[in-house]
């Protein structure tokens, strides 16, 4: 099962164990947090963005902002399992958590967290 936006989509692959934040985030160089993914996606142009997350527990130390500098008007970012159920390889345990260590009212605004 991959994710519907596929098409003219730039996907940055996560790996919070053996990722490197020096890598361009490929499937084969993944970075190694959320928060490098969404500093690639800030410096491209791209009509949708995919933030690809490998099995493992994310730990957010602050607020992570996803957009880029351009226009996001009309496009998309998604973030989701590299694994996701219905692939051959999909097991429970390969589902990533994504935390954050900030306390009650540290992040700003009203958000609004969607996990999948």
């Amino acid at each position: 099962m991959t994710s519907h936006l596929t098409v003219n989509s730039q996907v940055i692959y996560v790996d919070c164990i053996n990722g490197n934040n020096n890598n361009p985030g490929t499937k084969a160089a993944p970075v190694f947090s959320i928060d490098k993914a969404s500093e690639i996606i800030k410096s491209t142009a791209s009509e949708a963005y995919i933030i690809k997350l490998n099995p493992g527990i994310y730990i957010l130390e602050k607020h992570v902002t996803v957009e880029t500098d351009k226009d996001m008007k009309g496009k998309h970012v998604v973030i989701e399992a590299s694994f996701l159920p219905g692939d051959t390889e999909w097991t429970p345990e390969k589902m990533p958590v994504i935390t954050c260590k900030a306390m009650k009212g540290q992040i700003p605004g009203n958000p609004n967290f969607v996990v999948s």
